[in-house]
């Protein structure tokens, strides 16, 4: 079974890449980030989740999704996570989830994450601030440089800042995988 974990900044399209990738592929998705709830807790894998996060055990976790895939008949599991993530995460989770589950980081030039950030609170009329996104998403492309991430970022725009398609973004990871 497939399992993808999929992290990023803000606006850089998380949640429309994980809900598309599952639809398409017949994969299950679980949205993490869900503000103000915590999606760990409310899907029931916060044990799993912890063994993880602090002893670098994922076997609970990859168990938990395979069985939830096997019950559900799906293939692979998707799931989305908060950008806050990414400043939590060290090359020891990574090793964790070597050839257990997929690290997707979507990313895109700052400017061009904010723009489409700022874009999707309008839309929605959450109305976050440049001033939000800049907080909490700036520090994370210093996160990004780190080179231990560098096998697992995948740019949503094109050299030219046009957003590539969402297939185009699973064409790749599946390319990857």
């Amino acid at each position: 079974m497939k399992i993808w974990f999929v992290v990023g900044v803000s606006g850089a399209g998380k949640s429309h890449f994980s809900e598309y990738a599952a639809g398409h592929l017949g994969f299950f998705h679980y949205e993490i980030d869900q503000t103000p709830h915590n999606g760990i807790t409310h899907f029931g894998l916060r044990s799993q989740w912890d063994a993880f996060f602090e002893e670098f055990n994922s076997a609970p976790s990859i168990k938990e999704l395979t069985k939830c895939g096997c019950m559900s008949g799906c293939p692979g599991a998707i799931l989305s996570f908060p950008a806050n993530l990414l400043s939590q995460l060290s090359p020891e989770h990574i090793e964790a989830l070597n050839g257990k589950a997929k690290l997707i980081v979507l990313t895109g030039e700052p400017e061009l994450c904010k723009r489409a950030f700022l874009q999707r609170e309008e839309a929605t009329g959450r109305n976050y601030s440049a001033g939000v996104w800049e907080a909490h998403n700036r520090p994370l492309y210093a996160v990004m440089d780190q080179g231990w991430l560098t096998p697992f970022l995948v740019s949503v725009f094109d050299e030219g800042g046009e957003r590539k398609t969402v297939q185009q973004l699973v064409d790749l990871v599946e390319a990857d995988t």
